[in-house]
């Protein structure tokens, strides 16, 4: 049997075209598990270990993955080659403390662009070839929990611990829906949300236990 992580696991991706499970764990590590083998992605500076927070295959291109960390670093890694490709500048804002780390990172389907969600209420897109930033903005009044972009890279969908699910859309990025969907919980609200790959429907997963599922409006 294959050894795991030491610590907690933070975050899963499944590769879209290879039969390929990504996991980004607590002890510093990302692991790309392979039928019979698995790699490993550490990024590290002055002997220092970065936390990955979370995940994701670069949708325009899968061989390339983009990893978040509780230092508000993002790195854009090779898959096959196992070498680091792009920092991205998205540290702007940390100032040595998890209230201004990344929580999750997502991949537009269509263009060269990375999003991240921070708890300092901010999300952040950025180019991942050249690493700079597109656009940064305050998206909730609380934690940025989760985001994600439809499949047509249309809207982005975030949600925060101040309870609301917010929709965005992409280019002109105004918020065009907000719902208020769950209780708070030892100060937490909303964990993540998603869209469904094909259908006009999205999920969020709550503090308050609860998993709830929405239709997107109509423009």
């Amino acid at each position: 049997m294959t050894a795991g992580h030491q610590n907690a696991i933070w975050d899963l991706a499944v590769h879209p075209v290879q039969d390929l499970l990504i996991s980004a764990g607590a002890d510093g590590v990302c692991k790309l598990w392979k039928p019979f083998n698995v790699a490993e992605f550490v990024l590290s500076e002055n002997g220092e270990t970065f936390q990955p927070t979370s995940i994701c295959v670069l949708a325009p291109d899968p061989n390339l993955l983009a990893v978040s960390y509780s230092n508000a670093r993002t790195a854009v890694f090779d898959i096959n080659t196992e070498k680091l490709v792009t920092n991205i500048k998205s540290n702007g804002t940390y100032d040595g403390t998890q209230g201004t780390q990344i929580n999750r990172v997502v991949s537009h389907p269509t263009s060269s662009v990375v999003i991240t969600a921070h708890e300092d209420k901010q999300i952040n897109f950025f180019d991942y070839k050249s690493g700079d930033v597109v656009h940064s903005m305050i998206a909730h009044q609380d934690a940025v929990t989760g985001i994600d972009v439809d499949s047509q890279g249309l809207f982005v969908l975030t949600s925060g611990h101040d309870r609301s699910i917010r929709l965005w859309d992409y280019h002109s990025r105004s918020c065009i829906q907000e719902i208020s969907a769950h209780w708070n919980k030892f100060d937490q609200g909303i964990f993540d949300v998603k869209f469904h790959p094909t259908l006009s429907y999205f999920a969020s997963a709550g503090a308050d236990g609860l998993s709830k599922i929405f239709m997107k409006r109509k423009e």
